[in-house]
């Protein structure tokens, strides 16, 4: 396996963790907690603004290890939207018979 496929798999392995352990901090676990606690008899109270609050908080966090690891993506992203855009451009010479440089 070549230096690049390694890290690219690395930096797309850490991605998946941090996608998976988001979730389980920020939604999970304080639900559990919200849930099991009143059955066993502790009040939590203003705990429970708390919970409110990871919930919340979690789709603007949840992106982040995407974007902090675009530089494992960048690649295959730039390559495959230079590919689309060259194939946008020969449908659209072929089809309207005009010279496309930056059509869009």
């Amino acid at each position: 396996m070549s230096k690049n496929t390694k890290s690219l798999q690395q930096q797309l392995f850490q991605a998946l963790v941090a996608q998976t352990f988001i979730p389980l901090i920020l939604m999970y676990i304080p639900i559990t907690i919200l849930f099991l606690f009143p059955m066993i008899g502790y009040d939590i109270g203003q705990l429970s603004s708390f919970v409110t609050s990871t919930i919340s908080i979690y789709p603007a966090i949840d992106p982040i290890p995407n974007i902090s690891q675009s530089t494992a993506l960048y690649g295959l992203t730039s390559t495959s939207t230079q590919n689309i855009s060259t194939s946008l451009d020969n449908v659209i010479e072929s089809q309207l018979g005009l010279q496309c440089g930056t059509c869009y």
